[in-house]
C-alpha cells in the first residue's frame, strides 16, 4: 500500500502531462504515473517497483470494484460504497478478507496546507 503508517500524512499530486507525481508531506516522492498515448494507460512507479497502470485497475469481485497486487504480493481491492460515488473502501483479499482503509472525497481548506480534496484513512481491522 502507498503510505502505510500510523501517523497522519499529507499527500499531494503534481501533474504535468504526461506525468503525475505523488508526494507525501510535500517533499517525499512516493509514486509516479507515466501516462501512455492513445489506448495505452502507461506505467506506475511505486518506490522502486514499476508496473503497468492496468495492473492497478484489474477487475474486482464486483462491477464496482478494482483489484491490484501490492509489493508484498497480497491482493487488495477498492470497492465503491453503494449510493455514494465519492466513497471507497479498500479490502485485503487474502483470507480473511478485511477492510484496511477508507477513502472519502470532500472539499475543505486546511490551514497551512491549502485545499484538501479527500481523506484516506487506515482502518483498524479489529474494529470492522
Amino acid at each position: 500500500m502507498i503510505g502505510e503508517d500510523s501517523s497522519p500524512r499529507f499527500f499531494c499530486f503534481e501533474s504535468q502531462a504526461p506525468r503525475t507525481v505523488l508526494y507525501s508531506n510535500n517533499n517525499t516522492k512516493v509514486a509516479s504515473l507515466h501516462f501512455g498515448q492513445g489506448p495505452q494507460l502507461g506505467n506506475a512507479t511505486i518506490g522502486a517497483r514499476t508496473q503497468p497502470i492496468r495492473d492497478l485497475l484489474a477487475a474486482g469481485t464486483s462491477p464496482n470494484a478494482r483489484s491490484f497486487y501490492a509489493a508484498d504480493g497480497k491482493r487488495y481491492e477498492w470497492r465503491r460504497i453503494p449510493n455514494d460515488p465519492d466513497a471507497y473502501d479498500l479490502y485485503a483479499l487474502n483470507p480473511p478478507v478485511v477492510r484496511v482503509a477508507a477513502f472519502r472525497r470532500y472539499q475543505e481548506q486546511i490551514p497551512n496546507l491549502g485545499q484538501c480534496h479527500g481523506l484516506l484513512q487506515r482502518v483498524d481491522a479489529a474494529a470492522t
